[in-house]
């Protein structure tokens, strides 16, 4: 596992009430599910590498998924 649960549970559980307004339990399925996002955003983000060095770096492809984030949990937010 690369993820700490109870961070993962305690964030989801945030959002949730931020974005639902509800308290919201976390399944074991739904953790699961974020360590394997993560496995593949770690993944991604290596082959992503431009002029790679010694060096892995932030990446453009990195960025512009966090800037979708953001987006979509602005764009949620407000329709609630």
């Amino acid at each position: 596992m690369l993820i700490n649960k109870s961070h993962v549970k305690n964030l989801a559980k945030t959002y949730g009430k931020q974005i639902h307004d509800k308290d919201l339990r976390v399944s074991d399925d739904f953790v699961n599910q974020i360590n394997d996002l993560i496995k593949a955003v770690v993944m991604t983000n290596v082959t992503k590498q431009d002029n790679l060095a010694a060096t892995l770096k932030a990446t453009d492809w990195a960025h512009d998924r966090l800037e979708d984030a953001e987006e979509l949990l602005e764009s949620e937010v407000l329709a609630s």
